[in-house]
């Protein structure tokens, strides 16, 4: 068996040496098994570059990855998927946070029947704000995707071979994981643990970035948010036919209307017209814009054959 850690890296250049020796130190409890650690530079603005390369010239099990440009953090993972050769691919995360002394319970679960297995928080060390966009984007997530709620995606996840080899399938340069993981399997594990603090810096999903996450995956792998506008924009019509016939009546008794009343209506009735004209518009546009677009390009490589 071998095993293959996915780091996607993204201003780490201090924390992530710190990293790499601590996975390196738990391989050595079991010398029968074979491992590599992928390193993918997701066009760090920072000397992370350099510092893999110096890590990469001490140990042959680390290789590295330069993307030529930011496409994210799942975007970066696909990368690593694509260059690795083990049977069991884990994902973590380049800040330490990830508690790496649990790997051998992190991978128990794959030997019993799953396909998957997920560090489960009960606390998460993070902001509120985070916790918040967490919770929202686990609901949304709930609806869209049928996602079992006893399920929380986290930073650190072991997939077998098969599940990453589906993933890497996916070609659209939008990508939300957690939504691809659930099209291909359900056969998820929790594992329960606590997770670590950051070591140094902050997060780089601000509200901008996550916000575009939650849109790629609402649009990009659910046809539910155009089927609501349907259902809403029924509703908005049997509510304007309820209007209309209470201005009829009101009119043939001789009462008068308030000119607001009426403003406010055709003001209501175009923003929804708007709004799903909107919806509808993201879907098309989306359809051209990742069409014949890579999802990432290689710069360069460390420790690849």
């Amino acid at each position: 068996m071998k095993l293959s850690f996915i780091i996607p890296c993204y201003r780490s250049e201090h924390t992530i040496k710190n990293v790499i020796d601590e996975l390196t130190e738990k391989m050595t409890e079991k010398p029968e098994i074979d491992y590599e650690i992928i390193a993918v530079n997701d066009c760090s603005p920072d000397n992370i570059w350099e510092v893999l390369t110096q890590i990469c010239e001490s140990d042959k099990h680390i290789k590295a990855i330069d993307l030529a440009n930011n496409g994210g953090k799942h975007i970066a993972q696909i990368a690593g998927y694509t260059y690795a050769d083990g049977d069991i691919l884990i994902n973590l995360d380049d800040d330490g946070q990830c508690p790496v002394d649990r790997l051998w319970d992190l991978l128990k679960p794959l030997s019993s029947g799953y396909d998957i297995a997920i560090a489960h928080y009960p606390k998460k060390k993070q902001s509120r704000f985070k916790n918040f966009g967490s919770k929202v984007n686990d609901l949304i997530v709930n609806i869209l995707f049928n996602k079992p709620k006893n399920i929380v995606f986290s930073n650190f996840i072991a997939r077998k071979r098969f599940v990453c080899d589906e993933i890497i399938k996916y070609h659209n340069p939008r990508i939300k994981m957690d939504a691809i993981t659930l099209k291909i399997t359900h056969k998820i594990a929790m594992v329960d643990m606590e997770e670590r603090y950051r070591e140094n810096g902050s997060t780089g999903y601000n509200f901008k970035r996550s916000f575009k996450l939650l849109m790629d995956g609402s649009i990009g792998y659910s046809v539910i948010p155009i089927r609501f506008a349907y259902f809403f924009s029924l509703l908005n019509m049997l509510l304007g036919f309820i209007a209309s016939i209470c201005i009829i009546t009101n009119l043939i008794k001789g009462l008068s209307l308030s000119l607001w009343v009426i403003v406010a209506s055709i003001y209501y009735a175009s923003g929804i017209i708007l709004l799903f004209i909107g919806i509808l518009g993201e879907y098309i546009a989306r359809s051209y814009t990742s069409s014949h677009v890579p999802q990432f390009v290689v710069r360069e490589k460390k420790n690849f054959k």
